[in-house]
């Protein structure tokens, strides 16, 4: 397997997420939600934008609240069936709470309203690795 794209969820101002070391090693382009105050080349995702890798299909979601510019990504397993079944919330989701700090309002913006809409059954991977079912 081959790392080509590294998708960053948030800025990660609290610790190091080695994006810079997987680019250096695997000429993978990293990605970061659009307005994200990164200095370093990057490339713009958009709300909306899809990726396919195979029978993988991603789909950038903007989700602001933990920081102003975070993204959820809605995965889609092609070999599962046409239907997203699972979404990766980064930091905007932690266990039993969703996360609201900065100067955005995840209660009151985008990242809420994306995250309540999607289907019962879907799973949810939140920070640091936990699983939740819709």
């Amino acid at each position: 397997m081959q790392i080509t794209h590294v998708f960053e969820t948030h800025v990660h101002a609290d610790h190091v997420s080695g994006n810079m070391e997987l680019k250096s090693r695997t000429g993978a382009k990293i990605h970061f939600m659009e307005g994200s105050p990164e200095e370093f080349d990057h490339e713009v995702a958009r709300e909306g934008d899809v990726f396919e890798f195979g029978n993988a299909k991603l789909e950038m979601l903007k989700t602001p609240g933990h920081t102003p510019h975070a993204m959820s990504i809605l995965v889609t397993d092609r070999s599962r069936g046409e239907e997203p079944w699972l979404v990766l919330t980064g930091d905007c989701m932690f266990v039993g709470d969703f996360k609201k700090t900065f100067a955005a309002s995840f209660l009151e913006g985008l990242g809420f309203e994306h995250v309540h809409s999607l289907a019962g059954g879907m799973k949810a991977w939140l920070n640091a690795g936990y699983e939740v079912v819709n």
